[in-house]
């Protein structure tokens, strides 16, 4: 995604000061926001700017990055020294939790907690290489979702349960 970038106050950041930063990115959304703090207090927005609409977007990525652009035309280069403390990355949930699976009355099973907003389907194998779909694909409801093979092969098989976030 090219030209994202923060709107900001323009404010300075005085040598000596904690500040307090804060991004968040809520999975699924198509938007950042974040604040700057000083002594529990607000000190600034920041406020996203993107000039079209953001779609798929995924933050993958953390980085605490201090860089110099020496001889910048526009003049936001930046040079920060200071130290970081208490980083916290706060990730979701992952799309399958509590994952089981047994022979009920002969037809393979498996049980998961699902999240809403994923889809679910359940793979079969019998040599790892090839992998074939033997479930419909089913919506999470973020309760317990079952998957059945109602046609298992007389010989080996393996499983494994896909999320697909469409």
């Amino acid at each position: 995604m090219s030209d994202f970038y923060f709107v900001y106050d323009n404010l300075p950041l005085a040598i000596g000061v904690g500040y307090h930063i804060i991004l968040t990115h809520v999975a699924g959304q198509p938007a950042l926001s974040g604040q700057i703090l000083t002594n529990g207090q607000i000190y600034t927005s920041l406020p996203n700017s993107y000039p079209g609409p953001i779609t798929d977007f995924r933050l993958d990525t953390v980085a605490l990055i201090s860089y110099s652009a020496a001889d910048d035309a526009f003049g936001d280069s930046l040079l920060a020294h200071g130290a970081v403390a208490n980083l916290v990355v706060t990730l979701p949930p992952p799309p399958i939790q509590n994952l089981s699976g047994a022979f009920t009355n002969g037809i393979w099973q498996v049980q998961f907690l699902s999240r809403a907003g994923w889809l679910y389907a359940l793979d079969r194998t019998a040599d790892f290489q090839s992998w074939t779909t033997i479930s419909p694909t089913t919506a999470g409801n973020a309760t317990n979702l079952f998957l059945q093979d109602t046609n298992r092969p007389a010989d080996k098989a393996f499983y494994r349960v896909r999320a697909i976030r469409p």
